[in-house]
């Protein structure tokens, strides 16, 4: 009779900082759940690496993978740890470096299993999202894989500065400053008909639209559009140099993503120590003010 096989493939889409220790502990899961099902097996791993130039190698020792130099050109971008058995139960875990050019894929992390129990599969697919978890690193970046998504980006500020820029105008060319004269002069009987009040406001309006400043439409949108893209560019510039999302941290690589960690930390205390301060000396300014 033919075997029904079990299958569970689930992918996920956010970073990951996946270490040294957090690497031999996807092995370890792996190797204790097969054995699970399987108390004596004839077990094999293979792992399958693409680094940053292209190349992929595959070999069946761990510790030939930590070896790596992992840095520059040989910086690892993919990663796959695959473990089964004679029989073929099989789990295999997968990570991409979505941000490097030679990556092509929709996930930064999957995994598949198989097997001919179905109970083993679910409890095996757990154990490893919890895992996958305890390695997570959240999306906080304004990168994207596509040049639309960045394009995206740099669009929002230039639709809401044009929104700005016609509420400005508006506002501007309905100012009544007019009215209060004419008002008076209609009261006082100058105003001797309908037609001559309808061409009183007209050339009133008209010439109070001439005399605008162009200043006064453009001003304060031209600060938001300035200050926004000011903005955007150094979120961008922090999430680029600072928080990268997809990490394989051995090698000479760990020596890199540990100075990025301690540089983005001491950037976030200097800003956030800089507004306690702005907010505080405000309030003291105020409280100043009001007591004199």
């Amino acid at each position: 009779m033919n075997q029904l096989y079990v299958q569970a493939n689930k992918s996920f889409n956010h970073g990951f900082i996946l270490t040294e220790s957090e690497l031999r502990r996807f092995n370890d899961l792996i190797r204790e759940q097969i054995k699970k099902i399987n108390p004596e097996p004839k077990l094999e791993f293979n792992y399958f690496i693409q680094f940053q130039n292209g190349v992929v190698a595959e070999t069946d020792k761990i510790d030939s993978v930590l070896e790596q130099e992992n840095e520059g050109s040989k910086q690892i971008n993919s990663l796959e740890i695959l473990g089964k058995d004679e029989v073929e139960n099989t789990i295999s875990v997968e990570f991409f470096n979505k941000d490097s050019d030679n990556i092509q894929s929709d996930y930064s992390i999957k995994y598949k299993i198989r097997s001919t129990d179905r109970d083993w599969v679910f409890v095996t697919s757990s154990q490893l999202e919890e895992r996958i978890q305890k390695i997570k690193r959240s999306n906080f970046s304004l990168k994207g894989s596509k040049s639309t998504s960045r394009l995206f980006t740099l669009i929002i500020p230039l639709i809401v500065t044009l929104v700005l820029m016609f509420t400005t105008l508006g506002s501007v060319t309905k100012r009544d400053d007019y009215l209060p004269e004419i008002k008076t002069m209609y009261e006082q009987g100058k105003i001797k008909n309908t037609d001559e009040l309808i061409f009183l406001l007209e050339e009133a309006k008209n010439r109070q639209i001439s005399e605008l400043n162009i200043l006064d439409i453009f001003y304060y949108p031209g600060i938001i559009l300035i200050g926004l893209v000011l903005l955007l560019m150094a979120m961008y510039l922090y999430t680029w140099k600072l928080y990268p999302l997809y990490n394989f941290c051995w090698g000479d690589y760990l020596e890199a993503f540990k100075k990025k960690e301690t540089a983005r930390k001491t950037f976030n205390t200097v800003v956030i120590i800089g507004l306690v301060v702005s907010v505080l000396g405000g309030v003291i300014a105020n409280l100043f003010n009001i007591s004199i």
